[in-house]
Formats: structure tokens, sequence, C-alpha cells
């Protein structure tokens, strides 16, 4: 459980880079890249005892690796359009409701889960749950022209969540397996700076001091929220149907507080009412897993 609470208050760390970013009105794709390179630094520094040791024929997970680096920046770029062409409610539960992939991944294909009544009570109230807590009134409608995009952040998200899952299943007993989400990010820094390459973007765009101190210290925030992910995945025996849940309810949940507590953001009637059913859900999702 340690290991869940390091990577919920990392996702929450990114929530608060995110608003900073919006505050400071920093370039959130510029911001995002250099992200990534601090992730990658933040790996190699984390891990730099065990790296001499990985051979080559250890790395059977880096085709999979090079194919999420990808997904991933691309799905940090389409969250920021969709959020601009349909606002935040849009975007924040398209990438909550993707915790169905992992969690029928779990339950479906790797066999992980031990259902029980808590559990199946405890998603069913979780998709209420976080509809109402990220519903704010002053968003934006969805368009016709943009249903497209919260339908593919919703798909590529579920993709990075089961592709973790399944990943996670598959190689945690590989030794070299520990410098995947260093990987991962070092590619999804090569796509991004790729990206901006191609767009044909000014060096002097990177001048703003806050894309390199807000993307840096949202690199760590966002390389440990996967590094502890990982290992709560190996501490509950790759349980996605109860650890996916688990941290998308109390992300929403923590980062309203965080936003009442340091942004001075107003919670509706309905806000309130899917933070208590996100309570609840946290609760029965824990004595699911404690019984489980």
């Amino acid at each position: 459980m340690t290991y869940l609470l390091l990577s919920l208050l990392s996702s929450v760390g990114i929530f608060l880079f995110f608003k900073f970013f919006h505050l400071k009105k920093v370039s959130l794709l510029k911001a995002v890249t250099a992200n990534y390179l601090s992730c990658t630094l933040t790996g190699l520094i984390y891990h730099f005892d065990s790296i001499s040791q990985v051979r080559l024929n250890d790395l059977s997970w880096f085709p999979y690796a090079l194919v999420m680096g990808m997904v991933f920046f691309f799905t940090f770029s389409l969250m920021g359009r969709t959020t601009a062409l349909n606002g935040v409610t849009a975007a924040s539960m398209a990438t909550k409701l993707s915790l169905v992939f992992p969690t029928l991944i779990s339950i479906v294909i790797l066999k992980t889960t031990s259902t029980s009544i808590f559990l199946w009570i405890a998603l069913a109230i979780s998709i209420p749950a976080i509809v109402l807590a990220s519903i704010k009134s002053k968003n934006k409608e969805i368009s016709n022209s943009g249903l497209l995009l919260p339908l593919a952040v919703f798909i590529l998200s579920g993709a990075i969540d089961g592709g973790i899952n399944i990943l996670n299943y598959s190689f945690h007993e590989n030794p070299s397996f520990v410098h995947f989400p260093g990987v991962v990010f070092f590619l999804a820094a090569v796509t991004g700076f790729s990206y901006h390459l191609v767009k044909g973007s000014r060096i002097s765009h990177w001048g703003d001091k806050w894309v390199w101190v807000g993307g840096f210290g949202l690199g760590i925030a966002n390389y440990f929220s996967i590094e502890f992910l990982l290992r709560g995945l190996q501490h509950f025996d790759n349980d996605g149907a109860l650890v996916f849940p688990f941290l998308n309810v109390a992300i929403i949940v923590l980062s309203s507080m965080a936003g009442v507590s340091f942004f001075k953001e107003r919670l509706s009637n309905l806000n309130l009412v899917g933070l208590g059913l996100s309570i609840i859900c946290l609760c029965l999702l824990i004595f699911a897993g404690l019984n489980g």
C-alpha cells in the first residue's frame, strides 16, 4: 500500500504542476517535452547502480517501450488539445475513465483479480464518482467536431494503463525491467523534441525559464508516479482491477482537496456528491484488497 500512496502523491503533484503551467501561461507541449527529459535523468540517477548490470539480451521489453514512449507524448498532446477545445471536464473524465481497460484486462485476460461483491460495487460507483467530481459549471461544452478528441484520449490513456499492467505482469521478474520507465520517458523525450523540430519550433521559444523549471519538477513527479505504480502492481500481484480504480478515484479526491486548499477552487453540490461517492469507493476497494 505504501507504493500506491507514493504513486498517488506523485500523481497529485502532476496535477499541481499542470495548474501551475496554466497560471503562468507556460507552453504545455514544451514543458511536457522538458518533463520527459527530466524523467529520463531521474530514472538514470535512481537506478544508477544497476545500469552496469544490464545485458542486451535482457531487453526483450524494449520494442514495447519504444511504442509506449511515442504514445505517452501524443497522449499528452491530445489531452492539451482536448482541454482547449472541449474543456477540462472532457479531458479529465476521458483520462480517468480509462481505468476500465486495465480493470477488464486483469479480470478477463491476466486473471489476477479475486473478484468480490465489494470490488464490483466499488467499480460500479467509481464511474459516477469520477464524472460528478470532475464536472465544472464553467467548462466548455463538447463540440460536435471535437468528439473524437476525448475518445482518442480515452483509448490512448487506457492503452497506456493496460499496457503497463500487461508488461509488468510479463517482465517484472526481469532484472532490467527496473529501467523500463526511464527508457519509455527517454523515447517520449526523443519523440517530443523531434515533433518540435519538424514543427519548426524556434529556439527563442524555449527561453522561458518556467518551461525548464516547471518541466523538470513535473518530470520528477511523473517518473515516480510510474515507478511506484509498477512496484504497487507487483505488491498486489498485478491486480489492475484494484490498483487503477483506487489510484484514479484517489487522485480525484486529493486533487480536488488541493485545488480548494491552494488555488481557492469552489466545489459545486455535484462535486461534493462525487467526492462522497469517491470516498465510499476507496473504502470498498481497500476492504476488497485486504480481504482479497
